[in-house]
């Protein structure tokens, strides 16, 4: 005799919520769902809804299936918009004021650094410039020369040097680099205003590195993660599980990880989870989240509630579409870096601090 019963209380009585509330959902071998009580199994009508959507959000319904479409400004507000804004402006000042000092204290230095200078020919020094700019309270020189290689070819440049080293007119030894093309120096001279920073120049590189990684690992990775989801992840209902606190703190406020407890349709549990600065604003209605999972990977999921505001359905109820604040500030620390990595280039081939 088969276990399974079938309510005798109608889907829409309005006694019908309170009867299942709490008991446990299931499904049978015939894919039919039921709820367990008093140790038996009562089966829903298949025609009707999936229980678990009684209560569920009102969107849940609306979503189309994956893969779904969406938009150019959707995969940026998604990429963009996932982290945290103020740790996305954190990271993108703390780079591109770390990559100011990398271009004007190691960018020029570079040449003087790195590469093997050879002594190749002499040269007189013509004209002494002062750069009204100094280094370590000493000032620095531009002393312009021309002379001849070990070959007899001509060859002219400037060199940098400290307090007058050098007298117009002196004859001086030359020293000849092809470090991104072929540069020439002065003996005892700097090819850089700056001169050489010696190896522990590259220390600087901490800070653009820093902060590149923090707008990388905050915002563009769970980013990419969450553009996957939306476009190919399967939906499911989550509950409220618990309330972790990261040690993360920005604007002097701790961000807050948020638990939620998702089942699969084969009756495996796991955990979806959002990172916050208000809680209180995600359970503050005590609903279920809808959540996307990977349906080969369940661990990798997204609350949707984490990116609900930032995103809707366009006139045809199939393309994502939305805009954040995080757009605007990670488009201008693109801009902003990509126009000091040419700064830095500049001044590693130049020898030069400025354009």
């Amino acid at each position: 005799m088969s276990d399974d019963f079938h309510f005798d209380i109608p889907r829409h009585s309005n006694d019908f919520p309170a009867f299942i509330e709490g008991k446990r959902v299931g499904i049978n071998e015939q894919g039919r769902h039921f709820l367990t009580i008093g140790g038996r199994k009562w089966v829903l009508d298949p025609n009707e809804p999936p229980l678990e959507t009684l209560f569920a959000p009102e969107q849940f319904q609306s979503f189309p299936p994956p893969p779904r479409q969406v938009t150019l400004m959707g995969k940026l507000t998604l990429l963009w918009g996932s982290g945290i804004t103020g740790l996305l402006l954190f990271g993108s000042i703390f780079a591109c004021f770390g990559m100011i000092f990398t271009c004007l204290f190691v960018g020029s230095g570079v040449v003087d650094t790195y590469p093997t200078w050879c002594e190749n020919g002499t040269a007189n020094v013509t004209t002494i410039e002062d750069c009204k700019f100094s280094v370590n309270d000493n000032k620095v020189f531009a002393y312009s020369f021309s002379g001849q290689d070990a070959n007899g070819d001509a060859v002219s440049g400037i060199s940098y040097a400290y307090n007058n080293k050098f007298k117009e007119g002196q004859t001086v030894s030359l020293r000849q680099t092809n470090f991104f093309g072929e540069k020439w120096k002065l003996e005892g001279a700097n090819f850089s205003m700056g001169g050489s920073m010696g190896y522990w120049g590259l220390l600087i590189f901490i800070f653009p590195i820093v902060g590149t990684c923090i707008v990388f690992f905050g915002t563009i990775l769970p980013g990419l993660k969450h553009r996957s989801l939306v476009t190919y992840g399967e939906l499911a209902l989550a509950s409220f599980l618990r309330q972790e606190s990261t040690g993360t703190r920005v604007n002097n406020r701790t961000v807050q990880k948020l638990v939620f407890q998702f089942e699969t349709p084969e009756g495996e549990q796991y955990e979806a989870s959002l990172k916050t600065l208000e809680p209180d604003k995600f359970l503050s209605d005590n609903s279920r989240k809808i959540v996307f999972y990977n349906p080969d990977n369940p661990k990798k999921s997204l609350v949707w509630d984490s990116v609900a505001s930032m995103m809707k359905f366009d006139e045809f109820q199939q393309l994502f579409t939305g805009f954040t604040a995080n757009i605007p500030v990670f488009l201008a620390f693109l801009a902003i870096f990509c126009f000091e990595l040419v700064w830095f280039c500049h001044n590693v081939v130049t020898g030069k601090m400025f354009f």
